[in-house]
């Protein structure tokens, strides 16, 4: 039971994460650095496992031979233990068996990261690189407006266009006619965006612009009309690092201050001793009434530059670092700068696995896999069985949600063989979408009316319809998903295996748990007023044979790889290993 349940656990933990090697691996080293009997591991076999973990992969490159000699030997060790259990018949195993098939079953997945994921965050990715200055002008118009209030809304629109169009500056129109109120004193602007933080109709619009120009149709959103104009284009950072010199005037119940002048005077006090080279971290513990970080000198952290004022963000717009801006003057109140710290965007594979749930969790991504599987649909001609709907509804109590409802003796085993859909190449069963239904929650909380049994149909009849089109297209030859397949399957053999000859071999008796505490009781000390005690062995029994299991699961699993090294003699290659991870 314990074999099925971390195998279900390894399985989903790889399908979700579908760690992917470097592009740079693609030109695969097939040079041969080991080999163990009369298996071969390539050189790019080796890379892979540990480029796939490594955020920094020109430490990969830097290390010396003594590391990557410890590298490879763990490698090898998984290696001998896989090979081990093939030559075992593990893979004749039925639960082994069945993992494969329901991993297989999952190879859907890996059709949409490779058509929909990757495509998303590549771009994703290409945007986050910039931030452009964007303004607009808004025409308010709710998805629910009437056919009349929607033939005003985009009269008011092509009005602002025609303004622009007789050179009418964008942020008077913006004033005049913009239904965002912040207009009137803004002029449309809404100041800098990156990749993944906006809409996805207004950011592919903005994000298509040059600096200067200016959409020549209304965009749609939930929000209404947006005619949009980029006023400006800066290179993105990953974070930054400040301090600050904070002055506030203290003001009473009308809002009215009553210290300003005592409070610039202090400004233009700094501001002197600034120029004059006093340090400014010195200058912050003394001056500054920001209270929790006078003491560190000023020190504010690292921050994304979202989070910071737009006052000082303005200001701060050469990034040099220790340089000091000042005064400025915030809502907040008045402000020295230091930049301690630039932080660059970090590189593509850095952040591949961030960007991949940034994405997913976005409109973007919904909008991307929406427009995927209507594409998927008509290619394959794909159809729902309406007439059959009215047999799956009469089933069901519409008073219920579907997650009250027991679906194993809603239907006769005879209905769970009625057609719900079909494509060209295949089919899709009741059973089928029963089963979808039991394992998403997606429509845990709809009832089944009979929208929602369309929609449950197309989402049910999804993993069918793309593991067909991923059979279709061979997907199981790509050498990223036989990459991560292997992943998979060295997995499962090392756990069978290990559970095998290691876990199943360890069995710890009340004695050998007790004289294991008697030899290590320095493990189980602690110190009170009177000096270092020992505890008592009815204190720490359990962590004591905690212990000891992990002791004798090391020592076994030891001794295990020291027969297979005698059963499959290793041979490496030392002069191969040297040139390893070299052309990353």
């Amino acid at each position: 039971m314990m074999n099925r349940k971390f195998n279900i656990l390894l399985r989903f933990l790889i399908i979700l994460l579908f760690v992917t090697t470097l592009t740079s691996c693609s030109r695969k080293n097939k040079s041969v650095v080991a080999e163990i009997g009369d298996e071969k591991i390539y050189s790019y076999e080796f890379e892979e496992q540990y480029v796939k973990n490594e955020p920094n992969v020109d430490s990969l490159k830097n290390k010396p031979i003594e590391q990557k000699r410890e590298m490879l030997d763990r490698y090898i060790d998984l290696r001998l233990k896989v090979k081990d259990a093939k030559d075992k018949g593990y893979l004749d195993l039925p639960e082994i068996k069945d993992e494969i098939s329901e991993y297989k079953r999952n190879t859907y997945t890996f059709l949409l990261d490779k058509d929909v994921v990757i495509p998303g965050i590549q771009k994703l990715y290409d945007r986050k690189k910039y931030e452009i200055r964007i303004s607009h002008i808004l025409v308010s118009l709710p998805l629910t407006a009437t056919g009349e209030d929607t033939v005003k809304a985009y009269a008011k629109a092509e009005l602002a266009l025609r303004k622009l169009k007789d050179k009418e500056d964008f942020a008077q129109v913006a004033k005049e006619l913009s239904d965002d109120p912040s207009a009137k004193s803004n002029g449309g602007d809404l100041y800098y965006f990156t990749g993944g933080t906006l809409v996805p109709e207004f950011e592919d619009a903005a994000f298509s612009l040059n600096e200067g120009e200016y959409t020549k149709k209304p965009v749609r959103t939930q929000f209404g009309l947006h005619i949009i104009k980029v006023t400006g284009k800066r290179k993105n950072i990953e974070s930054i690092s400040l301090s600050h010199i904070f002055f506030t005037e203290k003001r009473d119940s009308a809002g009215v201050a009553s210290d300003s002048m005592e409070v610039v005077s202090k400004v233009l006090e700094v501001q002197e001793k600034l120029k004059n080279g006093e340090n400014f971290e010195a200058l912050a513990s003394q001056y500054s009434m920001d209270q929790q970080t006078a003491p560190n000198g000023g020190l504010l952290g690292v921050m994304k530059r979202t989070q910071i004022p737009v006052p000082i963000d303005s200001a701060i717009s050469s990034l040099k670092v220790g340089k000091v801006i000042g005064p400025i003057r915030s809502q907040f109140g008045w402000h020295f700068v230091k930049i301690n710290q630039v932080n660059e965007l970090l590189p593509y594979e850095r952040i591949k696995e961030s960007l991949k749930s940034e994405f997913k969790r976005s409109d973007a991504y919904k909008k991307a896999y929406s427009q995927y599987m209507d594409k998927v649909r008509k290619e394959y001609k794909f159809e729902i069985n309406y007439g059959n709907i009215g047999i799956m509804k009469i089933h069901l109590d519409s008073n219920l949600l579907f997650s009250q409802i027991n679906l194993d003796s809603a239907f006769m085993q005879q209905d769970k063989s009625i057609i719900m859909a079909s494509f060209n190449g295949g089919e899709v069963k009741l059973e089928d979408i029963l089963l979808y239904l039991k394992n998403s929650p997606m429509f845990s909380n709809r009832t089944p009316l009979y929208k929602a049994l369309v929609d449950i149909i197309n989402e049910g009849s999804t993993p069918i319809l793309l593991n067909y089109v991923a059979q279709k297209r061979n997907i199981e030859k790509d050498e990223e998903y036989q990459s991560q397949f292997n992943d998979f399957l060295y997995g499962i053999l090392k756990f069978k295996v290990e559970q095998e000859e290691v876990n199943s071999k360890i069995n710890i008796k009340e004695e050998e748990i007790q004289n294991y505490y008697e030899q290590n009781k320095n493990k189980y000390t602690y110190t009170d007023s009177s000096g270092v005690k020992v505890r008592s062995y009815d204190e720490v029994k359990m962590q004591a044979a905690n212990d000891l299991q992990q002791q004798r699961a090391k020592d076994l699993d030891k001794a295990y790889l020291d027969r297979l090294r005698q059963k499959y003699p290793v041979k490496v290659h030392d002069s191969i290993l040297e040139k390893t991870f070299k052309n990353l």
